[in-house]
This record gives C-alpha cells, sequence and structure tokens, in this order.
C-alpha cells in the first residue's frame, strides 16, 4: 500500500520523522547519482562517559571486539583460506549462468502477470478485447528488450506517444526521439553517423545596456559577432549541433550554409541524453571552442534523421505535422526511447505509457536481482516466484508475507473493509491460473459490475514503490539505549534511495567519511521492518605497519589467500556464508550488482523465501538462504558483513490487569476446610480420650463399682464428633464452597461447633459421682489412702459448713509449689508419688483437699468463680461424693483466671477470629492479624461501614447502585466530589478461647473510591473478596523500602507508606479524582496504575498506612519485569524480581524495544496523557513497570509510585547539587525536567516498526519536539 501522510500520532513519539512522499513524479536514480540517504547519526551515549561534552566520545575497536559473535570474529570472515574467483571456476560460473537463465524465464512469466493485472485494473475500456490482448504482447516484447538492454533502465529509457495507427506500429528506438524539429526546413533530415556537438547554452549576442550606440552600430555589432561564433563551430565540422536555449537568426544562417543542422531549446534532461547515446561532451558555452580538440568534444551515433509519424484518422481538417528528431545508436546500453501508438486518443496511450514505465521498471529490477542472486549460489525453485493467493505487496520475485506478520494483519484487516465488487472482482482474478498464455485468445479483462465503494484511505497503489525502515545505530556493547528513526526508501528513487554500490562507497569502505568511520567503530546499523531486522558492521582488517616480512611469514601470507585477496581487492567483491561454514569463493561484483537498489536488497533480505543453494556447493548442501546467512562485501582492507535476525515485534500494549478471574477453584477452598474439620476432630476426639482416661484411672484409684455418669457422657460426645464430621465432610462435597464468602461461612460453622464441643466437654467433665465400697478399709495398691476418706464424713452439720467464701479464699491462699492434678499426666504422677512416699499423705491431705479433688455433698462450689464454668452439682445420696476435675485448673491459674484446656481451640482457627459479629446481609468475613488487609476486608463487609456509606449517600441525593449506562453520570459526580468521606470502623475480638485482640480500619475519601472502583469495573464484592487474604512481596524493584503485600488472588498490591507519604498522596488526592473522571468519562488511555482505596489500620498497638493499587502482571506470565525512571546512572539490578533501566537495554541489544505501530501510538498516548498531568500536581520521582511477554508478543506497562511530591526538602536538595555537580549529572529534577527526561528516554525504549502498510507523515528537520 502507498504510504500516505496521515495523523501526526503515527509517528509523533520520535524527535524525527519519517520524510514526506514527493507529490510530483520520482526522479529514478542513474547510476553515477548520490543521494543522502542516512541524513542523520544518532550514537547511543553513556549517561556516565559523557559530563559537558555533547560528542560522543569513541573508544577503540578492540574493545568491543568480545561482544561480536562468533561469525564476525573469525580473522577470514567466513573466507575459506584458498578461496578463488567464482568465474574462474567452470563448474561455478556455468551454475551462475544457468541459475540466471532460470531466473529470467521466472521473470518474464512474474511480468506478463504484472502486467495482465495491471492492465486489468487500467481505464483503457474505449479499446476493444482484441487491441487490449495485441497491447499485451507489445508492452511485454517492449519492456522486456528494453529492461535487459538499457543499462540504467527507466532511468536511461523515455516513451513517446503517438495517437493513431495499431498496437503493432509500435517501435523502439535505439537512441533518443524528442518532439522537436530542425530550426529551418531547408537542413538535412538524415546524416548517418554525424558528429554531433552539444552546447548547453544560447547561441546570442547580448548588448550592454549602459552604452549609448547608434543602432546601426549596435546591429553591425551583432551580426558581426555572431559570424564569428559560427565560424568557430565550423571549425570543428559538426554535422549536427545541439542547443540547449535559442539560436541567433545569423548564427542559424551561418550554420546552416554550411549544412550543419541545428536543434535548438532542449530541455536540459534530453540535452544529457543525447550526450550519454553520442558520448559528447556538454559545453557550457561557444567561447575559445575552436581551440578544442575535435575528437575530444565531439560525440557520433549510428545515424540523425528526421521521422514524422503517421496522423491519426480524424475528421479535423487541420493535420498536425509535427516532426520528431532521431539520434539512433547501434546498442540500447546508452539509452532508448519507445514509440507507443494503437490508440486514437492520447489519453489511452497515456495510461498505457504509465502501464509500460510501470513493467519496464520490474523487469529491469528483475534484472539487477537475478545478478546478485546468483553471484551467492542461490538457485529458484519451480513455481517460487508465484505470490500468494490475493494481491502481493511486492515487486519482486522470491518473496512472501510472512504468517502472523504485521504487514499479513494489516492486508487482512484493509481486505475485511473492502466493498462487496472489489472483493467479487478478486475472488475472480483468483480463480485465474497465475501462470497466463501470451496468446491473445486467453486473455479475459473482467471489469466489476458495480463501482468500488471501498473507503479512500485504504485503496492500495498498483505498485509497491518504496520500503519504510527504522534505522537505528546501536552500541556494540549494548549498554545505552540508541534513538531508532524512520526511513522512506523510495526504490531506485534519486532523493530517497541509493544503489548498493553508493551505500557501500559513501558509508562503508575506505571512501566513506570520517563520522561513519568512527561510527562502524563502536556501532552497527540496524534497518528494521516488519519481523526483521537487518544488521550491517564494518570490519576492518587495517594492521600497524610493521618490518618486513621473512620467507616464513612471507609462505604464511600465500597459504592464506583469502586475507590477501580481501586486502588487495580493488573491485568490490562479495560472498555468502551459510552458519559456521565458511564460503569457498568470492565474486567480483558487476555493474549490475552495484546498480541494485539498497532499498530492494533491504526488502530481499526482510521477505525472502527459504531458496536452497546450487549443488555445486557441497558446504551448502541443506542449507537454505535465511536469517542463519551472512552476506560480505569486501573492498581493499574494509569487509562489510551483513545479517539479518527474525524478530517478535509488541503486537499490543495492556495498560490494565487483565481480566478478573478467580485463582482459588473450588477443591482448593474445598481442602483447607477438610483439613481443618480434620483438625478439629482430632482434637476434640484427645480431649474426650483424655477425660476417660482420667475418670478411668479415678475409678480404679476410688475402687469403684460403678463408673462415673460422665463417662457415659463422654462416649456419647465421642459419637456426636464423629457424626458431625461424617456430616460436614459429605455436605462440603456435595455443596463445595465457591468462593472467599462460602468458605468464610463453612470456616465459621466449623468454629461454632468446635466452641460447642468445648462447652459441652466441660460440662461433662466437670462433675463424677460415686460411692465408697464396703472393704475401704483394705485398699489395693492402686487405691488412695484410706485416712484421707475417713476423715471426710467427720466434717461439721450443714450449719456449720463453710461458706462459698471461706472455701474460695482457702483455695486461693493455697501453696504455689504443690503439684497440680488437673491433667491426665499429672494425676499419675501424682499417685506415683503416694506409692513411693515422696508426699505425705496426712501432712497434705488438707492442702490437697483444697487444691479440688474432692468435696463433700454438703459442699457446692459454683465454678463460675474458680473454674469459669457452671456450678457443681450434688448427690442425692450422702454416702456418694461429688468429685470435681477440671483440666488445666491448676492452682497458678485460677489467680490469672486463664481457660480451661478443654476450652482450647487450634490456633489456625483463633488466628482468624471467627466469632466477630457478622457483616452487612449475615456475611462473615474473617480477620487475620498477620494478614493486615483482612482487616480492611472486614470493615468494608461490616454494618458500620455500610452504614456510613448509605447516610453519605443519602446526604448528596444520590443512589448507592451498580454502575451501569444510566448511572454513569451519578458515579462521575461522586468521583469528582471535593467533599470528605472518611470512615472509621472500630471493632474488637474477645472471647472464652482468646484474649481481647483490638482493631480499627478508617477508609479515607471512602464514597470516592467506592465510585472509582464502579466505574472501572471492579465488582466490590469481588474487590473484598480478594483483600480477605494476603502476603508479603518481595518486589526489589526499588530503592525506597516501602513494604509491599500482594493479595493471594495477585490481584491487588498494598504499600505500605509512612504518614508523610499518606499526607502527601492525600493532598494530591482530589486532582487525581478529577484526572480519572475526565480519562474516564472522554475514553483516552491512561498508563496510572489505579489506586483503588486509600486506609489507615490498627491492630492492638500497631498501627499502618496502605494503599491499594492494581497488580500489573495479574494472570500474566510475563518473562520479565522491567522497572524504568529514564536514566542510566546507578539503574542495574543485579537480582531480584523486578530489573532496571540498563538491565533493559542490555537484554534488547541496546536497539529500542519494537512494537506494532498501534500498541505504540496506545502506549505513547497514555504516557504523555499521565506525565503531563503529574507534571501539573508537581509529582516527581515516579516510573513505569513493564513486563514483557515473548511467547503472547505481549507488553504490559504502568505508571507507579506517583505519590512523592517537589516539595521543600526536593528543591533544597536540587539546588545544593546544581553548586556540587553539571546540570547533566543531577538526579533530583523539577516536575517539568523529570518529565521531559522521562518521555526523551522513552523514545529510546520503544519504537514503533513500519510495515508494507504504515502510514508515514511529514518530517521537519527542524522539529525538536
Amino acid at each position: 500500500m502507498l504510504l500516505t501522510a496521515t495523523s501526526t500520532n503515527a509517528l509523533s513519539f520520535h524527535k524525527t520523522r519519517p520524510a514526506s512522499l514527493q507529490k510530483t513524479p520520482s526522479r529514478l536514480r542513474r547510476s553515477g547519482s548520490e543521494p543522502d540517504l542516512i541524513r542523520r547519526v544518532h550514537f547511543a551515549v553513556d549517561e556516565e562517559e559523557t559530563s559537558n561534552e555533547t560528542r560522543p566520545r569513541f573508544h577503540s575497536r578492540a574493545s568491543f571486539v568480545r561482544d561480536l559473535p562468533p561469525l564476525f570474529q573469525d580473522g577470514n570472515y567466513q573466507l575459506s583460506t584458498a578461496c578463488a574467483n567464482a568465474m574462474d571456476l567452470p563448474d561455478i560460473a556455468a551454475a551462475h549462468a544457468r541459475n540466471r537463465q532460470s531466473m529470467a524465464e521466472d521473470a518474464t512469466t512474474f511480468v506478463l502477470d504484472r502486467l495482465v493485472s495491471a492492465m486489468e485494473r487500467s481505464n483503457i475500456s474505449q479499446l476493444s478485447i482484441a487491441d487490449q490482448c495485441a497491447f499485451v504482447d507489445v508492452l511485454l516484447s517492449l519492456s522486456t528488450e528494453t529492461a535487459v538492454s538499457v543499462e540504467d533502465g527507466v532511468a536511461g529509457c523515455r516513451i513517446k506517444c503517438f495517437p493513431g495507427g495499431a498496437p503493432t506500429d509500435s517501435f523502439l528506438v535505439p537512441g533518443v526521439l524528442l518532439k522537436k524539429r530542425t530550426a529551418r526546413k531547408s537542413m538535412r533530415n538524415t546524416v548517418d553517423k554525424p558528429r554531433v556537438l552539444v552546447i548547453a547554452s544560447a547561441l546570442d549576442y547580448h548588448k550592454d545596456k549602459e552604452s549609448f550606440s547608434p543602432l546601426e552600430i549596435v546591429a553591425g555589432l551583432e551580426t558581426e559577432y555572431m559570424r564569428i561564433a559560427a565560424e568557430k563551430i565550423k571549425r570543428l565540422r559538426p554535422d549536427v549541433v545541439v542547443f540547449e536555449r535559442h539560436v541567433h537568426r545569423v548564427a542559424e544562417e551561418c550554420l546552416a550554409m554550411d549544412d550543419i543542422v541545428v536543434i535548438k531549446n532542449i530541455k536540459d534532461e534530453d540535452l544529457r541524453r543525447i550526450a550519454r547515446v553520442t558520448r559528447a561532451a556538454i559545453l557550457t558555452t561557444v567561447d575559445h571552442v575552436d581551440k578544442m580538440d575535435a575528437d575530444t568534444i565531439l560525440g557520433t551515433c549510428k545515424q540523425f534523421r528526421v521521422w514524422t509519424p503517421n496522423p491519426p484518422e480524424t475528421t479535423q481538417k487541420k493535420v498536425s505535422k509535427k516532426k520528431c528528431v532521431v539520434f539512433e545508436t547501434d546498442d540500447l546500453v546508452t539509452g532508448a526511447t519507445i514509440c507507443l501508438r494503437g490508440a486514437k486518443t492520447k489519453a489511452e496511450l497515456s495510461e498505457l505509457r504509465e502501464i509500460l514505465l510501470q513493467i519496464i521498471h520490474l523487469a529491469y529490477h528483475l534484472r539487477l536481482q537475478r545478478a546478485i542472486w546468483s553471484a551467492w549460489g542461490i538457485a529458484p525453485i519451480k513455481g517460487a516466484s508465484a505470490s500468494s493467493n490475493g494481491p502481493s505487496p511486492f515487486d519482486s520475485m522470491y518473496l512472501k508475507l510472512r504468517e502472523n506478520s504485521l504487514s499479513m494483519r494489516a492486508a487482512l484487516k484493509l481486505e475485511q473493509l473492502k466493498c462487496i465488487s472489489c472483493k467479487f472482482v478478486e475472488r475472480k482474478a483468483q480463480a485465474v491460473s497465475v501462470q497466463r498464455r501470451r496468446s491473445s485468445g486467453s486473455l479475459e479483462f473482467e471489469k466489476p459490475t458495480q463501482p468500488c465503494s471501498c473507503p479512500p484511505d485504504i485503496r492500495t497503489p498498483q505498485w509497491p514503490f518504496q520500503l519504510v525502515v527504522s534505522t537505528c545505530w546501536s552500541r556494540l556493547d549494548a549498554n545505552i539505549p540508541s534513538v531508532a528513526e524512520w526511513n522512506v526508501l523510495q526504490f531506485y528513487n534519486t532523493d530517497s534511495d541509493c544503489s548498493l554500490g553508493q551505500f557501500l562507497t559513501k558509508y562503508c569502505f575506505d571512501t566513506a567519511a570520517a563520522v561513519y568511520k568512527n561510527a562502524f567503530r563502536t556501532h552497527q546499523l540496524s534497518f528494521t521492518h516488519d519481523m526483521a531486522r537487518v544488521h550491517i558492521r564494518v570490519l576492518s582488517t587495517q594492521t600497524q605497519p610493521t618490518k618486513k616480512k621473512g620467507v616464513g611469514e612471507v609462505l604464511k601470507d600465500m597459504v592464506n589467500f583469502a586475507r590477501s585477496v580481501v586486502q588487495t581487492s580493488i573491485t568490490p567483491i562479495t560472498w555468502i556464508a551459510h552458519g559456521a561454514s565458511s564460503s569457498p569463493v568470492y565474486t567480483e561484483m558487476t555493474h549490475d550488482m552495484l546498480s541494485y537498489s539498497f532499498g530492494k536488497f533491504l526488502e530481499d533480505l526482510i521477505y525472502m523465501k527459504p531458496l536452497p543453494f546450487d549443488s555445486v556447493y557441497p558446504e551448502l548442501e541443506d542449507a537454505v538462504a535465511d536469517q542463519l546467512c551472512v552476506r560480505y562485501f569486501a573492498c581493499k582492507d574494509v569487509v562489510v558483513a551483513v545479517s539479518t535476525e527474525r524478530i517478535e515485534p509488541v503486537l499490543h500494549v495492556a495498560l490494565r490487569p487483565s481480566l478478573w478471574e478467580s485463582n482459588q477453584t473450588t477443591a482448593s477452598l474445598t481442602n483447607e476446610l477438610f483439613e481443618l474439620a480434620d483438625e478439629v476432630k482430632a482434637l476434640t476426639m484427645q480431649k474426650i480420650d483424655d477425660s476417660l482416661a482420667a475418670h478411668t484411672l479415678l475409678q480404679q484409684t476410688m475402687q469403684l463399682k460403678t463408673p462415673p455418669k460422665s463417662i457415659e457422657e463422654l462416649n456419647r460426645l465421642r459419637g456426636t464428633v464423629r457424626f458431625w464430621f461424617v456430616s460436614f465432610t459429605e455436605k462440603l462435597r456435595s455443596q463445595p464452597p465457591q468462593d472467599i464468602f462460602a468458605k468464610h461461612a463453612l470456616f465459621r460453622e466449623i468454629y461454632d461447633h468446635a466452641a460447642h464441643m468445648c462447652m459441652e466437654l466441660r460440662d461433662s467433665s466437670t462433675q463424677s459421682t460415686f460411692k465408697l465400697s464396703n472393704d475401704s478399709d483394705h485398699p489395693t495398691s492402686t487405691a488412695l489412702p484410706a485416712g484421707w476418706m475417713l476423715q471426710l464424713p467427720d466434717l461439721p452439720n450443714e450449719s456449720q459448713q463453710p461458706s462459698h467464701a471461706t472455701l474460695l479464699e482457702e483455695l486461693s491462699s493455697a501453696p504455689k509449689t504443690l503439684s497440680s492434678v488437673d491433667t491426665t499426666a499429672t494425676a499419675a504422677e501424682y499417685v506415683s508419688k503416694i506409692r513411693t512416699g515422696e508426699i505425705q499423705r496426712e501432712k497434705e491431705f488438707d492442702v490437697q483437699l483444697h487444691g479440688a479433688i474432692a468435696f463433700p455433698d454438703v459442699v457446692d462450689v459454683t465454678s463460675d468463680h474458680v473454674f469459669g464454668s457452671s456450678s457443681l452439682t450434688q448427690s442425692d445420696s450422702q454416702q456418694s461424693w461429688n468429685r470435681t476435675w477440671v483440666a488445666g485448673s491448676e492452682i497458678s491459674k485460677i489467680k490469672s483466671s486463664t481457660t480451661s484446656h478443654l476450652l482450647e481451640l487450634p490456633k489456625s482457627i483463633l488466628s482468624w477470629h471467627p466469632s466477630l459479629p457478622k457483616g452487612v446481609d449475615e456475611v462473615v468475613m474473617l480477620v487475620n492479624s498477620s494478614q493486615p488487609t483482612s482487616v480492611v476486608a472486614y470493615s468494608l463487609c461490616s454494618v458500620a461501614y455500610h452504614t456510613q456509606l448509605t447516610h453519605w449517600f443519602s446526604q448528596e441525593n444520590r443512589n448507592l447502585e451498580v454502575v451501569n449506562e444510566a448511572t454513569r453520570n451519578n458515579m462521575l459526580a461522586v468521583l469528582r466530589s471535593d467533599r470528605r468521606s472518611n470512615f472509621e470502623h472500630f471493632f474488637a475480638d474477645e472471647s472464652e478461647f482468646q484474649s481481647l485482640t483490638k482493631f480499627s480500619c478508617k477508609s479515607f475519601y471512602a464514597t470516592q473510591f467506592h465510585a472509582l472502583r464502579q466505574l472501572v469495573d471492579y465488582d466490590e464484592r469481588r474487590y473484598v473478596e480478594s483483600l480477605s487474604t494476603c502476603e508479603t512481596y518481595q518486589s526489589g524493584g526499588g530503592k525506597s523500602g516501602a513494604g509491599f503485600m500482594k493479595t493471594k488472588d495477585e490481584r491487588f498490591l498494598t504499600k505500605v507508606v509512612s504518614s508523610n507519604q499518606l499526607h502527601v498522596f492525600l493532598s494530591l488526592i482530589p486532582k487525581y479524582f478529577e484526572y480519572l473522571a475526565k480519562t474516564i468519562e472522554d475514553g483516552t488511555p491512561t498508563m496510572l496504575s489505579k489506586i483503588v482505596g486509600v486506609y489507615r489500620i490498627t491492630i492492638d498497638d500497631m498501627s499502618m498506612c496502605l494503599l491499594v493499587m492494581e497488580n500489573l502482571v495479574y494472570n500474566r506470565k510475563v518473562d520479565a519485569l522491567f522497572d524504568l525512571k529514564g536514566k542510566m546512572e546507578g539503574r542495574t539490578a543485579d537480582h531480584g524480581t523486578v530489573l532496571w533501566d540498563r538491565n533493559f537495554v542490555k537484554m534488547f541489544q541496546g536497539i529500542p524495544l519494537a512494537l506494532q505501530e498501534s500498541a505504540m501510538v496506545h502506549l505513547k498516548t497514555a504516557m504523555m496523557n499521565d506525565t503531563t498531568f503529574l507534571a501539573a500536581v508537581d509529582v516527581v520521582d515516579y516510573s513505569m513497570l513493564v513486563g514483557y511477554d515473548k511467547r503472547k508478543q505481549e507488553v504490559v506497562a504502568c505508571i507507579i509510585d506517583y505519590i512523592v511530591k517537589y516539595d521543600f526538602m526536593k528543591r533544597l536538595e536540587h539546588h545544593g547539587k546544581r553548586l556540587l555537580q553539571e546540570e547533566g549529572e543531577i538526579t533530583v529534577l523539577n516536575p517539568k525536567q523529570y518529565t521531559k527526561r522521562f518521555q526523551t528516554a522513552m523514545t529510546k525504549y520503544f519504537t514503533p516498526v513500519p510495515s508494507r502498510y504504515s502510514a508515514i507523515v511529514p518530517r521537519h528537520d527542524d522539529d525538536s519536539s
């Protein structure tokens, strides 16, 4: 598609813009023209290496050789030691000729196909089908003969149209034909082998205007002067004299008298063509012409003649008798003129003339292409020259668009926008065989039945005449970023393209300017287009002068013939190497090779099909001409290496996190609950087993015949626990939780059951009723001392029984050093000590009694005072005893009111504080002190927060509802509101199972952030669900040392900031809301990593400030993550998950990261919008977080850390460093300077990649934007 100037958004991101296309017809390049292809040289300069100097400092090339690939470090440059000239080897020379002939046959078919396609698209409907078919044969014959014979192709060819006659009357003149006549009719009409004199001036008399002389005298002087000038010309004895301008009448007469033909008023371009054809010198004046050597300045040709074309058949009375002069030569090398006839009107011939020019240009280009391709040993494949289905954007053979390339994507997109009529015609044309025969009977010119209704901006040109490339000079050490600039290469054009030979001579070889020689010592030149990048490096073989070589050194140089060939070659030579192999031959570059368009050369390398090499190269038997090939050009002691690299440009730039997806599956949620239920079951069963063991021990100790009732109760609890576990797990399997809220509800259910079991277990373990045995006088070995039991009935009667207060006082005054018998292990140890005599029975009986071993029937101890449980009961029988045994009720713990071990729950339950009140609509949200965001999540679900939020909206007369198209403006107004809405929520958790824990959460600008989350499609329920769990996140990306937390689902990042930083951000938050509201309302892109919540939380005595922001890489797998600030000094990260600027530059070899044009425009627009806003609010030290995913060809980017203002301390630091450092070394910049540096750096980090369908805009060299 012809690139036309469009919106400046395409490339205004660059300092330099692509050159505009000329609206005037392009001038075709001759072999002698040398345009300035590379208009600027942008060198990458290290900030650390430059101080006050603006000029780059070049280093010795030796320091960069180690960074070159192995292919470029070989001293022989992949040219074998015993290399030979390809023309000196008959087999290889024959193979080259054979391949050229095969390519020529393919070219004929290729040109015929393009010619017929051009005829089908042309507006020559007035011609009959027979004439159109006849023109196909004529145009093909004329274009092929001209392109093969004329040295400069279209540049040396002109086409003249003469209405009338038949298509077969068209003919080719080997020379120059001009629509001019001789100065006088009496002059000769035919001259064989004429002597031609060419004068680029007029032959006239210029009188002095300041002198006053009589008219007769002036006329006499004029006549005499003309006679003298004519006599000077006569002395050279020319047959034909060609003047660029007017010839005086007297001079004409004098020359005509000697039978000299005069032709005057010739254009400069035609004058040069005549001089080229006749090989005559162009004189600027006739002065001193008589003193010149005639053989030096005169030219000749085969014949000069005057030709009068036959006029067309017309009804007009007056017939044109315009004549033409012809300078005919023996061959077509120097130039040719095609006389086109066969149409009645000049408009039809003009249309055919444009087609013929294009075909000649195409055939000439294919001639040069096969010259250089055959020299590299490339063998064509039958049918490889044919283009793919649909219109091809190339006018070269053996090229194709690669799958999923930028050009292919653009072509498919444009194809979808075409009208039905054009699609029908194209499908009709695709059905016809690509190989068209010359016979006129086989050609059918299908015309669309309906007019084209395609949008004008998608119409592709008939011929692709140009290539847009991104040019970049990059350092070989890849430590410094480089600037990429777009260049438009219009093939074979004098202003925007050059030949391959001119490029090598002007920029690479020893004849190059000093600036380019110095550049290639430390840099390489890269041209990027679509999905390929061409690297050009200059490898100099210059050596220091040494002493005279000995015999051994001379013999060594003779063996190493390749180095000698490279260093002594005067004519440029070329060879190709594949992989690590070396080429056995080199080829001297012919005129056709050196004349090949440099733009076409780049196009071939970028789009070439994988063609094989000829079989005469055994070392390249299985190789193909692809990106593994390195093409070498050498002249004297300079070698130029050209390699091709396949790249994968970024197709998409994401400025927001991906769609919300749940990372927690149902299985993961269920597994956690299964484990928790199993843990509760195991702990409860362990408590029951411990209690049963203790009661069994007491039964054996007391020699009881009847087991206590509590044992039966404990057995019942065991069955209850098992039944609950089976029921709960079955419920989980049949109805697994779908989200965090359902999981927390089931978690709360597990807690409620565990708490209920603890209560029942405590109640069943606090009472045991048993009777004494009749044979208590003879206790067994396991029984307690009989004296203990005999003393109990001697207690006073009911009226003398001690009161509760007295008993509690005695219990409290018990010695703390006594052993406890509260647990099973303690009771067993106590009995063991009794047996061994370590404890005296009678002395310690009373104390142990008060240690809650046994109480008489008449004693009623309330556990609320002693054990923190329900009151004790007594038996109706006076011979029975009410024995209470509470696990964990040690005497030392009674005073501190610590809970019993029967009231202990797993820490995995208590750490989530499940006893907190439920939220709105009975929503269960748990809080974990080790996960601060859970405090925020609980607060957002609470009734208190919801009440405050509803109250604020009611005061503002707005509805609290989900955002849709109808309520969008309502939420935008809330977001822009400057009324503060800081909601603070206090809550605490205290129960029988754990101590008091206090919480608080203050939500700053709660209503505005609520509106923001609604406007950016963050569901409030999922937002709370994400904040319910978090973990510490070690990014290692910055120097601020701020703590980061990441939600378990990785949806959000939480940054812990100081109170001062929070105050700074709150001071600019109204403008932050206004800017986001504007971007949302207008739909403008933004890459700010949105802060969607600001909170201050407290957990007991700990307080922290949290900023909740989007996580850029949520649900994405990036290969590398970079934190870019736009400077190189001190920006190298040796470890960590986040890398810095110099790591970014090093990873991409100093060349800007290639992006698709639409992706670059999206990134650039968002970056410019955001940085302009941040500069307006005096924010500095922000950076761009970039994630690169090579597999998806995607970049995710956002601006982070925009909470630092350029305050008084920053100003003081900036002015202080200005006194100690140079301006370029100061790292603390004001907002405008920081923004400028940031934007400039991004132009070096990212660049758009052009394709065949890229749009270009005018470039202004004085534009510094």
